[in-house]
């Protein structure tokens, strides 16, 4: 099967000398073999994506019917065996797999060389999100897509996890994903979110705060649009807040530029300037805004800082995906869709929202304890190269659905009855402490 599905196929029973492995890629990068190797790929995701959701419609009618798509996404190590291979493809691999990655922990997760770095894929993982926070009674998170890649190649396989995860029969939703998506080019990520009727939930980085684009009457600030008009603190709120200064009364220890609770007061005033959404984006990334109700802000030409009459303004506007500014040094335009996202950034909603995203950093975890599937044990997946981990990353994310799937009817029955359907172990550790319980069958329902 492994000949069949294998897109990267190579001999893995020693590390290989540099001649052996420019041979190797010399042979790989011919027309027909790339032409394998990108049909094998297509064949393994297609083989990954059936059996894991496959694990999903387990879950029964009635409560997959309460879950309407939103998701968060986010990628993981999968350690491999040995040293990481060297950057310098000229030299002997430092592993048996010459074709695994270097991890770093920091930046886009490409290793660069240092000795800290460690061979390996990147797992990627969409989970199963609330419609709303707190709701975490109505279902089960489920992993709903996989994807598999060397660290730091993340370029495309953000819109692959959407596209998996849509052909479970969703064509809208929440995105919430961290820094190392949004820092995408907007071709590659947030055009083809919005095109799939998506909008996206992030954060940004320290330079991105504050003033991000412009297009026509509207500014983009901090990720939404608002009127022109709004004045200069109000836009500056977010980056002020992120800006250390010097203090005076404690040297060592920088103080924010802006205190909290005046930054919380900045952005509640910031919302009788904001643009409301009306419907969702539509096929082609574009989305209706109604402007801010006349008389509820005070306009401030943001030239000299000074008040000026009240504009008069249409009820609604679309926004085209192309909307944003002339770059100044090309004549490709600045998308504002690069930074554009459905919340206010920093609300009291968008806190909520984002905060969802533990829900991915949970799956990621428990994936990989040794209390559960234990995958980032390398002692329990023997096998060598990409297909084989990507399997066997796959068939644990299928196991942690299974029992997620479980645990969430045991819950619910313990819920509903008032009782515990747990018991504990009757072995003990050392200590007096019980080993971990297990959880027995609830009892089937009587016919309604």
């Amino acid at each position: 099967m492994m000949n069949l599905i294998d897109p990267h196929p190579a001999p893995r029973n020693k590390r290989l000398k540099p001649k052996p492995f420019a041979k190797l890629l010399a042979k790989q990068s011919t027309p027909k073999a790339l032409q394998k190797s990108e049909r094998n790929l297509a064949r393994l995701d297609w083989l990954c994506e059936q059996l894991l959701h496959t694990s999903v419609r387990m879950l029964p009618a009635d409560i997959w019917a309460r879950y309407h798509g939103n998701i968060a996404a986010d990628a993981t190590l999968i350690p491999g065996t040995g040293r990481p291979n060297p950057t310098d493809k000229g030299m002997r691999r430092g592993n048996a797999d010459p074709h695994s990655g270097r991890y770093r922990r920091g930046g886009k997760h490409d290793g660069q060389g240092a000795k800290t770095d460690k061979a390996g894929f990147e797992l990627e993982i969409s989970v199963m999100v609330w419609d709303k926070p707190g709701q975490n009674t109505v279902f089960p998170s489920l992993i709903t897509a996989v994807g598999f890649h060397r660290p730091g190649e993340i370029i495309g396989s953000g819109v692959r996890l959407l596209d998996s995860h849509q052909r479970l029969g969703f064509t809208s939703g929440l995105v919430i994903v961290d820094r190392a998506y949004n820092g995408e080019k907007p071709r590659n990520f947030h055009i083809p979110v919005r095109q799939r009727g998506c909008e996206l939930v992030i954060d940004y980085k320290k330079p991105d705060l504050g003033l991000q684009n412009q297009w026509r009457d509207l500014i983009l600030v901090d990720g939404n649009w608002y009127v022109t008009w709004m004045p200069q603190d109000l836009i500056d709120a977010a980056k002020n807040y992120n800006t250390r200064v010097s203090d005076p009364l404690n040297p060592e220890k920088p103080k924010r530029q802006l205190d909290k609770i005046t930054f919380q007061a900045y952005l509640a005033r910031r919302d009788a300037y904001r643009m409301k959404p009306k419907g969702r984006p539509d096929k082609d990334g574009f989305q209706r805004f109604m402007y801010p109700t006349p008389g509820t802000y005070m306009a401030i030409d943001r030239a000299n800082g000074k008040r000026v009459a009240r504009p008069v303004t249409p009820a609604t506007v679309t926004i085209p995906m192309d909307a944003g500014a002339p770059a100044e040094r090309n004549k490709n335009p600045r998308l504002a869709v690069k930074h554009l996202q459905k919340f206010a950034f920093k609300s009291p909603e968008h806190r909520k929202y984002f905060g969802m995203r533990s829900l991915v950093e949970s799956a990621n975890k428990t994936l990989k304890s040794k209390n559960f599937e234990d995958l980032a044990n390398v002692s329990k997946r023997s096998g060598r190269g990409f297909a084989f981990n990507y399997l066997a990353a796959t068939l644990a994310a299928v196991s942690s659905n299974l029992r997620k799937i479980f645990d969430f009817f045991v819950k619910t029955a313990e819920r509903d009855s008032g009782e515990s359907l747990s018991r504990g172990r009757r072995r003990k550790e050392a200590t007096g402490t019980p080993l971990n319980k297990h959880s027995a069958l609830p009892a089937l329902a009587p016919p309604q």
